[in-house]
């Protein structure tokens, strides 16, 4: 696998208004790329959601990910709209998906706002 040394010049963790965001370093090819954002919860585990994020994993050269966590206070209104129906996928902040990942669904969604 990679060296932390690798992964701290490929990756810049950075954490805002309560949820990961993992975004390149370098401003290359991948900073243009979608941003793919999974709403899951911190405090309650989610089986759907830890499938999800494995299902996501072989997509991920694709997309910058985030993670938004529904159940922090600040986020009611997600809450509101999503407590039943995590984990959600939206892309570059639109509706994709929920509950679970439908992968040729979300290789040719994630191709069109690729294109775009």
């Amino acid at each position: 696998l990679y060296s932390s040394d690798h992964m701290q010049r490929t990756l810049k963790f950075s954490i805002k208004f309560n949820y990961l965001v993992v975004r390149p370093v370098s401003s290359g090819t991948r900073s243009r790329l979608p941003i793919l954002t999974l709403f899951t919860k911190r405090n309650e585990y989610c089986a759907l959601c830890e499938d999800a994020k494995e299902d996501l994993k072989p997509y991920n050269s694709m997309f910058v990910y985030e993670e938004q966590y529904i159940d922090d206070p600040e986020n009611s209104v997600w809450y509101e709209k999503y407590r039943y129906d995590i984990p959600v996928i939206h892309i570059n902040g639109k509706y994709v998906m929920k509950h679970k990942i439908n992968k040729i669904k979300l290789f040719e969604t994630l191709k069109e706002f690729s294109s775009n």
